[in-house]
C-alpha cells in the first residue's frame, strides 16, 4: 500500500494514565486496556492520501513533485487526540480509531489532493469526508457488539516535523521517502538526501 502518512511517535494508550487522575478517567483507561487485547498495530501512523496497492518504487518518483509543491513552505505543527471512537464494521473487524485533531493536517491533506489533480496522479477517493485518525485496534464481533460509545480523555498532542511517503514492491522490501517541514531544499536535494529504504515499516 503506497501512501503518504504521518508516524505516530509513540502508543497512544500508553499515555492515557499520565492524562487521567479523576476517577471517571481512571475506569476510561481500564475500558480501554479491555478493549485493547493485543498490540495487532505496530504501525501506528495518520493517513493523510492513498495512493493504491502495489504500486511499484518505480513510480514512486511520479509522486514527489506534487508532494514537494504541496509541502513547500509549511513549517512542522501540532496535532492533538482527546476522543476514542469507532469506524463502520469491516467485515468481521470494527476499526477502533483515535481521531486527530488538526487545522494543518487537513489543510496538507487539500493541498495534497490539489497537487496531484494538478499532475494528473490518482489517489484513493473512497470517502467523502477526510477523518484524520490512528488505528488502535480491530475490534471482532463480541467487541463490538459490547461497544458503549466513545472515550473522551484530555488531548494528548505532540509536533510533527516531517510526512513520509510509503510505497514500494518486492514483497516485504519498502520505499520510504521522508520529507521534513520547514527546511529549505530543492527538488533534486529531496531525492538524494531523504530517500531511505528499510525492510518494514
Amino acid at each position: 500500500m503506497a501512501f503518504l502518512g504521518i508516524t505516530v511517535p509513540f502508543s497512544i494508550p500508553t499515555m492515557l494514565p499520565e492524562k487521567a487522575p479523576s476517577r471517571e478517567n481512571t475506569e476510561m483507561v481500564v475500558r480501554l486496556n479491555k478493549l485493547l487485547s493485543s498490540p495487532v498495530i505496530d504501525f501506528p501512523h495518520i493517513t493523510i492520501v492513498i495512493f493504491g496497492k502495489d504500486l511499484a518504487s518505480s513510480a514512486i518518483g511520479r509522486l514527489l513533485d506534487p508532494i514537494l509543491e504541496a509541502t513547500s513552505g509549511m513549517q512542522p505543527f501540532e496535532v492533538s487526540t482527546s476522543r476514542i471512537t469507532v469506524f463502520e464494521p469491516k467485515g468481521d473487524s470494527t476499526p477502533l480509531i483515535s481521531l486527530i485533531d488538526s487545522q494543518d493536517l487537513h489543510w496538507l491533506h487539500k493541498r495534497v489532493r490539489e497537487a496531484c489533480d494538478e499532475e494528473g496522479i490518482e489517489y484513493a477517493k473512497t470517502f467523502a469526508e477526510y477523518r484524520p485518525h490512528t488505528t488502535l485496534e480491530y475490534l471482532g464481533k463480541e467487541a463490538y457488539a459490547n461497544w458503549e460509545g466513545d472515550i473522551l480523555f484530555p488531548p494528548i498532542s505532540w509536533r510533527v516535523s516531517e510526512i513520509k511517503l510509503f510505497g514500494g514492491d518486492e514483497g516485504a522490501e519498502r520505499l520510504v521517502v521522508t520529507f521534513p517541514l520547514g527546511a529549505p531544499r530543492t527538488k533534486e536535494a529531496s531525492w538524494r538526501a531523504f530517500v531511505r529504504v528499510t525492510q518494514r515499516w
